[in-house]
């Protein structure tokens, strides 16, 4: 079986079929399975959104185009399913419906949003479990309850962090915190609410109950985090159940999420990581992250590939038009703005030269992920955590030409210059070294080749 995985598609333009790369556009349609990351929602007119800085509401439309480039598979968990709130999440999920697409992360409840999606292909069953960390909290799903009604929303792995500081730093801050009243404040809201003391070595900092930060006191300065254990075995649940009833289980999960608090670092946080193996250890067959709109390094753990961010698929910011007030707003801009008004602050500074991700190659480089699964050495009755088939990978490097001279090319995918390329995998290859990962290129068919390596696996982080 043949599977390619993209990652995050944002676009709101037709005729992909005819405006890709034929190459690529060839390689996703042959594949059994192509998947994508819906990075937007798709409500109906009339269904109003959220009050966010950047909503990505898109066309119904836009899900027949993604077929038309062959993909057949869509996680719709990530941190713009809810942009239109429990509404659009219901529009969204309509949409794929009609269309018979396979898609997995959302649903009109959590049982429905945290269950597995399957594709059955000429050669064999695929499962998807999606979910989303980043906008876990606010976007969520919900059961009924009495006399209280389901809420649609995503599959979350919510997660949690605390800045750890020595001694000296962690006396300071809280001497601060005495000296603005706000541990006082904090004293009392404890006592009125009830709320358990926390003890000598930990205290928040900032407004209780509108973005405070854990503090700790510890040996080395840190940013510790941590996942939701309940969220984290029901999606392992999902992943074992799928494992028995599909030949393949694919877990998405979109994770902006970085070590030392950052949503652009080239290394993601390590719930992600201790979530991702957890994940093969209970079935997966290949773990696959979205979300910062860059690649992030390739680990294998028990010989299944864990893609930590596949970039983005897609990324055709300046073609969006379901465009907000408070969009405008956040910019800077008054409600009769236009939409290139926008879109032009966030790609050009005054002097015209390329800004913010439009100002760095890393966020024009993109790759298909190529696994090539032989699963004719399974047995019946193997335990999903076993070993499982064996699975080839290759790297296909893309290129998104974000700053190219015209408009309807910019976000749109094709194969790089060479020596671009090379570029791109040298410096996936230099991510991934952390993990022991052995990465090959063949400049002659322009394919990277990834494998385990011999040394081990840097340590989570």
């Amino acid at each position: 079986m043949r599977i390619v995985a993209g990652g995050d598609a944002i676009f709101a333009s037709r005729g992909l079929a005819d405006r890709l790369d034929p190459e690529l556009v060839d390689l996703m349609t042959k594949a059994d399975a192509t998947f994508a990351n819906a990075e937007f929602c798709c409500p109906r007119v009339g269904t109003p959104p959220m009050p966010r800085k950047f909503p990505m509401g898109n066309h119904a439309w836009v899900l027949d185009e993604l077929r038309s480039v062959g993909v057949n598979l869509l996680s719709t968990a990530n941190n713009h399913s809810a942009d239109f709130g429990p509404q659009g999440v219901l529009d969204t999920i309509a949409a794929c419906e009609e269309r018979g697409l396979a898609f997995a992360g959302t649903g009109r409840s959590l049982t429905e949003a945290r269950a597995a999606s399957f594709l059955d292909t000429r050669a064999g069953r695929v499962a998807l479990v999606a979910a989303s960390s980043t906008r876990s909290y606010e976007f969520l799903a919900g059961e009924a309850g009495l006399d209280v009604a389901a809420r649609a929303g995503l599959n979350p792995l919510r997660w949690g962090q605390a800045y750890v500081l020595p001694e000296e730093q962690f006396a300071q801050l809280r001497a601060i915190d005495e000296l603005l009243g706000t541990a006082a404040a904090h004293r009392e809201t404890d006592r009125v609410e009830v709320r358990p003391d926390p003890g000598p070595d930990v205290f928040e900092f900032g407004s209780v109950f509108e973005g405070h930060v854990r503090i700790e006191r510890g040996a080395r300065p840190d940013v510790r985090y941590w996942c939701d254990a309940g969220d984290l075995a029901s999606i392992v649940a999902s992943v074992r159940d799928a494992a028995r009833r599909a030949e393949v289980v694919l877990v998405s999960l979109h994770c902006h999420e970085g070590v030392e608090d950052g949503w652009y670092h080239d290394r993601s946080a390590s719930f992600v990581e201790h979530a991702a193996r957890a994940c093969i250890d209970a079935g997966a067959t290949a773990f696959l992250g979205h979300g910062p709109h860059m690649l992030r390094g390739v680990e294998f753990h028990r010989g299944r590939p864990i893609f930590y961010s596949l970039g983005s698929l897609l990324y055709e910011f300046e073609m969006g038009e379901r465009l907000t007030p408070e969009n405008y707003a956040g910019y800077g801009l008054g409600p009769d703005s236009r939409p290139s008004d926008l879109h032009r602050g966030r790609a050009r500074d005054e002097e015209g030269t390329p800004t913010g991700f439009y100002g760095e190659a890393r966020f024009s480089r993109g790759a298909l992920a190529v696994l090539d699964i032989d699963d004719t050495g399974r047995a019946a009755g193997d335990h999903p955590g076993g070993e499982g088939p064996r699975v080839r990978v290759e790297l296909v490097p893309t290129d998104l030409g974000l700053n190219r001279a015209t408009p309807s090319r910019r976000g749109i995918p094709s194969r790089p210059a060479p020596e671009e390329a090379a570029d791109g995998v040298a410096e996936l290859a230099r991510m991934s070294a952390a993990f022991g990962t052995r990465v090959d290129w063949d400049a002659e068919r322009g394919v990277a080749t990834l494998r385990p390596g011999t040394g081990a696996a840097g340590a989570a982080r």
